[in-house]
This record gives C-alpha cells, structure tokens and sequence, in this order.
C-alpha cells in the first residue's frame, strides 16, 4: 500500500471517467491524438518481434493496450490502476485478466517479471498532494517498476522546460532523473523530448 493518502487522486480520475467515458478525455489527455502520439514515442523503446510481455502501471481504460492491438503490435499485456472504476473499464473492454486495482509498489517484490514496464501519464497529476510528498512517491514507483523488468521501464513526465506551470501537475527536473537513474537503476537511459507536447519520455534499460 502507498504511503501516502491518494484519495484525491482516484477521485480525480473516477470524476473524469464518469464524467467523459473511457476515451482520451475521461484518462484526462486532451484527445485521442496526442494520447496516441505517447503511446507511439513509448512503443519505439519496446522490441516486440518476438511476443513481449507489458505491464502498464496506471493503464486507465487499456487504451495501451488498444493501440497496440490497432498497430499489430504483439504483447502480452498486464494493466494496473489504482482507481478501481478504471480498472472496471479496462476488463470489460479486454477481460477480467487484463487488469487489477494495485499500484506498482504493490505487486513488486511477489516476483511478477515483465519484459517491459511502461507508465503513460501515470505520475503528472499530483492535484493537492505536496510536490515533495509526490516526488518521494514517483521515485519510489519508478524503482518498484524497475524491479519488476527484464529489459527496460519506458515512462512519460511533464517537462520542467515550459513557459507556464499548473498547480496540479507535477513536473520533474531532469537532472534529478539522471542522478537518480545513474545511482539507483541504470547507466543505460535515454530521454526523448524530440515530439511536441510539453513533456518527456524516459527509458531506463536493464
């Protein structure tokens, strides 16, 4: 269980389910294209030309999942989430194995190994949770999906290089992620702010 109270943040995102459905709105991204575009960057980084397994750590409805069906992208997919009307949603689409309500920290340690863990979105939203209080419980994640790869974690942030910042959101520096990456997970990292959203993606290899 997390250390921290993360009632407002399934609250958060039951309100948007309810309120927009299980497409791009009710996961709280704009649309469906720029949701899509994450979900391309995120796909380059994981080698599925033998079928791969995938654990998506806040998988909302499994639009991951959708995409990677649409693109006959072959991967055994697991979701997690720890708002349980997302993960209600996502097994109606795809079946009752294709997600439970957990967080990362969770199921690590009970020796579940996937070939990539990918998070989308996962860690933006922080709503009134402290920034240190939700840094502590990012890094803390992002080790716990480490743990639990063979090959590599792939994970998108907020970027710290824009010209307006919300209250909501939480927005990493990157050097912090190098130092950590570097101290705690892998030398072998890439950051990719090549396409155009105010964010970034991580890739962290085993």
């Amino acid at each position: 269980m997390s250390e921290i109270d993360l009632t407002p943040i399934v609250e958060y995102f039951r309100k948007h389910l309810q309120e927009h459905g299980s497409g791009a709105r009710g996961m709280d991204w704009k649309d469906r294209d720029s949701q899509y575009l994450r979900f391309q960057v995120i796909s380059k980084y994981i080698d599925a030309t033998s079928r791969t397994s995938v654990l998506d750590v806040g998988c909302g409805s499994g639009e991951f999942l959708a995409f990677a069906l649409e693109n006959n992208i072959a991967i055994d997919y697991v979701g997690i989430d720890i708002c349980a009307e997302m993960v209600n949603a996502c097994r109606q689409r795809f079946g009752e194995e294709s997600a439970i309500c957990a967080e990362a920290t969770d199921i690590c340690g009970m020796g579940h190994k996937y070939d990539y863990v990918i998070a989308s979105g996962t860690f933006n939203a922080k709503i009134d949770i402290p920034e240190k209080t939700w840094e502590a419980h990012f890094y803390k994640n992002i080790l716990a999906m480490f743990e639990m790869c063979r090959t590599a974690i792939v994970f998108n942030v907020m970027t710290s290089f824009v010209d307006y910042r919300y209250d909501r959101l939480y927005y990493p520096n990157c050097g912090d992620l190098t130092k950590f990456a570097v101290e705690q997970l892998s030398r072998r990292f890439i950051f990719d702010h090549s396409y155009p959203l105010y964010e970034m993606t991580m890739v962290v290899q085993r």
